[in-house]
């Protein structure tokens, strides 16, 4: 018996090493699958666990959307279509008027925003289809861009520079004066073709009947629903209510897509389609906006939690009902939680406000 001590020292000592390995840097995840249309290049592995009790996560006492607008979530029930020749990518080079992203022109919708010019590098972002780009560097031989995102408060990083296309100058005014429309179905508008296109996407549009017609980087065009895109921005409780579109998403460090998300991604994307352009990088978002007691707080506040590392807080953003949040977790992907529970296992940081106000919680 004194002999198995201190092997069950040792073992639980692991186990403690490994729970908190999978907390701060995603060790735990799962790959999303969803009708015939797979995103992500992981093996697919289970479904997130059950979270913990002091995980503060609770699925079941989650709030439904509120009423008074149209919710449109998960995926369509028939693609939609995409309409006309698709042009021949103009890749862009240095000095490229006009440059925005497409993607994987074999599944276009967004692309990686790396912090190098290789495979292998960390993504900081995803950046969306139509998003504008500004051209800063090229490597020898053109395969990477070094660019600033102008949708993502001038965020840099390095794309493939075949995701990138400089737009034609025959849709040169149609990319710039038309009024632009932002994708609010959540996760995304499939297609029949070779095409996502991701929440938060914004790309020029007008109306085609009961329809709307988008115009696509390749000059192609799309036909969505009305209730799919909105041509301003949305009210924040109506882009709270969206986000349920994106439960069970899998975590990724800088996703912000179907593909994956992270704490900061489901934050910056909430905000994009409010018109609001929040920091994507943790340490910007944690100091930008206005602080504000947690007595203060409203639905679309993000309050910060204490974790084991001082310097990776946990943002959850406060829901309509007040008692619930949702948030990206690596245990957990997308997931709701109740408030609650959170606070009596972690610790109040801070209490941020970002460009918008809203109801007081309970009103």
């Amino acid at each position: 018996m004194k002999k198995s001590f201190p092997v069950m020292v040792v073992l639980l000592a692991a186990l403690l090493s490994a729970v908190f390995l999978g907390e701060q840097f995603g060790l735990w995840s799962t790959t999303f699958l969803s009708g015939g249309f797979a995103v992500g290049q992981e093996e697919p592995s289970p479904a997130p666990a059950p979270a913990q009790q002091d995980s503060g996560t609770d699925d079941g006492d989650v709030a439904p959307a509120p009423e008074g607008f149209a919710v449109v979530t998960g995926f369509r029930p028939e693609p939609a279509t995409v309409e006309g020749p698709r042009a021949r990518q103009r890749q862009p080079a240095m000095g490229a008027q006009l440059v925005v992203v497409f993607g994987e022109w074999s599944q276009g919708g967004w692309t990686d925003l790396l912090d190098a010019p290789r495979e292998d590098a960390a993504r900081r972002s995803q950046t969306l289809i139509g998003d504008e780009v500004r051209m800063v560097n090229q490597e020898a031989g053109g395969a990477w861009s070094e660019v600033e995102v102008v949708e993502q408060r001038n965020l840099g990083g390095w794309v493939r520079t075949r995701h990138l296309t400089a737009i034609s100058p025959g849709l040169r005014d149609v990319w710039e004066k038309s009024e632009r429309y932002r994708v609010v179905r959540a996760p995304g508008i499939d297609t029949a073709g070779d095409l996502f296109l991701p929440f938060g996407a914004r790309l020029p549009g007008e109306p085609d009947g009961e329809q709307v017609r988008l115009t696509l980087p390749d000059e192609r065009t799309v036909l969505v629903e009305p209730a799919e895109v909105r041509d301003g921005p949305l009210s924040l409780d109506a882009a709270l209510a969206r986000l349920r579109g994106f439960r069970e998403i899998r975590y990724q460090k800088g996703g912000n897509t179907v593909e994956a998300m992270d704490a900061e991604g489901l934050i910056f994307l909430l905000y994009r389609v409010t018109g609001v352009k929040v920091p994507r990088e943790p340490v910007d978002l944690r100091h930008f906006g206005t602080t504000v007691s947690f007595p203060e707080a409203r639905a679309g506040d993000v309050v910060f939690f204490s974790t084991f590392n001082p310097d990776q807080p946990r943002p959850v953003v406060l829901l309509e009902d007040g008692t619930t949040f949702i948030e990206a977790t690596p245990s957990g992907g997308v997931s709701f939680g109740r408030l609650e529970q959170l606070r009596r296992h972690r610790e109040v940081l801070d209490v941020r406000r970002y460009g918008m106000t809203a109801p007081a919680l309970g009103s």
